[in-house]
């Protein structure tokens, strides 16, 4: 997005780096894992589900626990987008966990497999 904004318009580019980066990221009012994992929900309760994505990516590496991101999720889908929004929410977190090998942070051994499954299938039913 950054190329295309910088063949658009270089002028608003540079605004919006500095507003969300400088001044936004940049406060340093809230630590990085707390700012990551309200971004998580902010976006889930928008239904940008792709943003949440990358935002639970982002927000497991270096500093929330697996646990963390799925009590922002869970909190988030209770009140914003359920029953629309949490499926997903939750298929996206167990993915996420499962393609960095950590899974089993979140869950005990032997629910591993049933939960990986599970997801599997939801995805295959929902596309």
């Amino acid at each position: 997005m950054v190329d295309v904004l910088d063949a658009l318009d270089p002028e608003f580019l540079a605004s919006w780096l500095y507003a969300v980066y400088d001044g936004m990221y940049g406060r340093c009012v809230l630590d990085d894992r707390t700012r990551l994992l309200c971004v998580v929900g902010a976006t889930l309760a928008v239904a940008k589900t792709h943003q949440s994505r990358r935002h639970t990516r982002a927000a497991l590496r270096p500093c929330a626990a697996p646990s963390e991101v799925f009590e922002a999720i869970f909190h988030t889908t209770a009140f914003f987008g359920h029953p629309y929004v949490m499926p997903a929410a939750f298929d996206d977190l167990i993915q996420i966990l499962d393609d960095e090998g950590s899974l089993d942070e979140l869950l005990d051994g032997d629910r591993v497999d049933a939960v990986r499954r599970a997801s599997r299938a939801t995805r295959r039913r929902t596309g």
